[in-house]
């Protein structure tokens, strides 16, 4: 989880065990859940909630931003989708 380009918050997403709330110090007001291998921004008070309507992030890739909070949840691994022989 970034905030203004600033790295607030690293969650190994395989280890959460039980929900895990997260208010970064953001410009606006953003809450972030991590679940069952998930994660995503549960509350923000932006105008247009588009980094709420981005859903659960569990892969590799996946990523949601909150532009008027300066926040970026950003999912990173080495998973695998795919097998080369």
């Amino acid at each position: 989880i970034t905030v203004d380009g600033v790295t607030v918050e690293t969650i190994n997403l395989a280890s959460v065990k039980e929900k895990i709330t997260i208010k970064p110090d953001a410009e606006i007001n953003v809450e972030i859940v991590a679940e069952n291998g998930e994660i995503r921004f549960e509350h923000s008070d932006c105008e247009d909630k588009l980094c709420v309507s981005s859903g659960n992030l569990s892969k590799s890739g996946d990523i949601a931003v909150c532009l008027p909070a300066k926040t970026v949840i950003c999912v990173t691994g080495s998973e695998t989708d795919a097998v080369v022989y």
